[in-house]
């Protein structure tokens, strides 16, 4: 590690990072739940934890589930 990046990531762009789509609808599924109902479904929320750390994730929030009427 040099300078505090990934010696992996050293001179790239970030190509090696994939996004975690999972994490996003799992996420806006979550925030679509009544807020009294929503500290049920906490396991929704860190289910993506256990894979987390195996891969490159980037955790995206997408404008095509606003634009294209997915979800507001």
């Amino acid at each position: 590690m040099a300078d505090g990046i990934p010696t992996d990531f050293h001179g790239r762009l970030g190509f090696g990072m994939k996004w975690n789509m999972g994490w996003m609808h799992d996420t806006i599924e979550y925030m679509k739940k009544d807020p009294v109902y929503r500290k049920y479904c906490q396991g929704q929320l860190t289910f993506s934890m256990v894979y987390a750390f195996n891969e490159n994730f980037v955790l995206p929030l997408s404008h095509d589930e606003v634009v294209y009427g997915k979800g507001r």
